[in-house]
C-alpha cells in the first residue's frame, strides 16, 4: 500500500529487482475486485486512496442496508489473509485517519511499516503505525491504556524528560523495533549501502530582464 504517485515506481522496482514475481496493480476503474483472482499473484500493489474508498463504500452501504449487511460484507482486499502487508510512507496513517482504519482492517501474518519520516510533528505520530503492526508489547504499560501512555510519553519527550521509567521503557522498545539506515552504513561485504557523489556547489548569476524586474 503506497501513495498513488509511487505505484508505478514500486512496480518498476519489483520488476527490476525480482523479475520472477507476478505483480498486479490494484488501481483504477478497471481493477478486478476478486480475491480468488488476486491471490494468484505474488505482489499486489494498491494505494491508500483505493483502500480507503472501498472500505468506506462498505460503510455507506451499511447505513442504507443495515447492520447485517455490514457484518457479512467485506471489501475485496479484506476477504482473505495476506502473507505480508507493507505500508510505504506509513506516516500517512499517523493521525488515525480513514486511511488508518482501512489499513487496520487488513488481515495478514506479517506487517511492515516503511517511511523516512516516522515522526512528523510529535513522537505520538508513531502510535498508529505501531497499532497497525499489532505490537502487543505496546498494548499495556504498567496497567495503563496504551494510547494514554503514548500521550504522556510524547508530552514528557517534548519537555526533555527522558530518564523516568516510562520514557526508558518506551525508548527501549523503539530501539528494538526500528531499523534506521544512514548514509555511512555499510553492508556485510564492506560496500557502502548508499553511494552518493560528492556534493558540488555552483553559484549561478541570473540577470533579469526589464520585464522580470
Amino acid at each position: 500500500v503506497c501513495p498513488v504517485s509511487l505505484i508505478g515506481q514500486w512496480i518498476q522496482e519489483i520488476r527490476e529487482k525480482a523479475p520472477t514475481l507476478e505483480i498486479y496493480c490494484y488501481h483504477g476503474g478497471h481493477r478486478k475486485k476478486d480475491w480468488n483472482f488476486l491471490r494468484q499473484f505474488d505482489v499486489v500493489v494498491t494505494s491508500y486512496g483505493i483502500l480507503t474508498s472501498e472500505k468506506f463504500t462498505q460503510a455507506n452501504r451499511a447505513l442504507r442496508l443495515g447492520g447485517a449487511y455490514a457484518r457479512n460484507y467485506r471489501v475485496t482486499l479484506e476477504e482473505g489473509e495476506w502473507h505480508r502487508v507493507v505500508l510505504d510512507e506509513s506516516h500517512v496513517i499517523k493521525n488515525g485517519s480513514s486511511s488508518a482504519q482501512a489499513c487496520f482492517a487488513l488481515r495478514s501474518r506479517h506487517r511492515w511499516c516503511m517511511t523516512g519520516t516516522p515522526v512528523c510533528t510529535s513522537i505520538h505520530d508513531l502510535y498508529n503505525q505501531y497499532q497497525f503492526l499489532n505490537a502487543d508489547c505496546l498494548k499495556n504499560f504498567n496497567g495503563t491504556c496504551c494510547r494514554s501512555v503514548w500521550q504522556m510519553f510524547a508530552e514528557q519527550y517534548r519537555h526533555g524528560h527522558y530518564e523516568n521509567a516510562l520514557s526508558s521503557e518506551v525508548l527501549f522498545f523503539l530501539r528494538r523495533s526500528l531499523i534506521r539506515h544512514d548514509k555511512v552504513q555499510r553492508m556485510p561485504n564492506g560496500r557502502a549501502l548508499l553511494s552518493l557523489p560528492e556534493k558540488e556547489e555552483e553559484v549561478a548569476v541570473v540577470e533579469l530582464s526589464d520585464l522580470e524586474k
